[in-house]
């Protein structure tokens, strides 16, 4: 029988690597940011809601140079946005909509700080003091009502501070024939 022994330096080594193990538990227990979205009507965490939500903060839409809506199929998993002249339509998942009629509506319903935005003019405006935004996708119309058969788009924005007398500038420069 042969008998196999650890020289001592690995003995060491191997207590050197099991002590920093238990140094890095408590890394691996520590918390992940929670995000609450309000896609149901309500504050939930994202956990919580049963809706495929892709939801965005300030921060982040900064990061991946966000600043309209034609822009978050950056970001947004499905999501096509469309110019055609004047007219721009959602695309979601390969479902767009072909209405060339005077109420031009679209397949996805696009709300800012919950009012209905109905016409493409008024869904491409660039954003200015957005809180977060969130695309839900799916059918949303027993929630958000017509409009929705794709999905919805929810803009918020930051409340106004009428106890404090506050503003900002923002300006920038784009090629293209865009302005902002």
């Amino acid at each position: 029988m042969t008998r196999f022994t650890i020289p001592k330096p690995f003995t060491s080594l191997r207590a050197v690597f099991f002590g920093a193990c238990f140094l890095l538990a408590p890394i691996a227990n520590a918390q992940i940011e929670e995000i609450v979205v309000t896609a149901e009507k309500r504050e939930e965490s994202l956990q919580d809601v049963s809706i495929s939500v892709s939801a965005f903060n300030e921060e982040a839409l900064k990061l991946g140079g966000i600043s309209d809506v034609s822009r978050l199929e950056l970001l947004v998993p499905g999501l096509n946005y469309a110019f055609a002249g004047n007219d721009a339509k959602f695309n979601v998942r390969g479902a767009n909509s072909t209405n060339t009629f005077g109420d031009n509506s679209s397949i996805v319903g696009a709300f800012v700080d919950g009012v209905y935005k109905a016409r493409a003019s008024q869904q491409t405006r660039a954003f200015f003091d957005v809180r977060n935004v969130e695309f839900l996708r799916g059918p949303q119309g027993t929630l958000y009502g017509r409009n929705t058969f794709a999905g919805a788009l929810n803009v918020y924005t930051h409340t106004p501070d009428t106890g404090d007398y506050s503003g900002a500038l923002s300006i920038s420069h784009e090629a293209f024939d865009r302005k902002r």
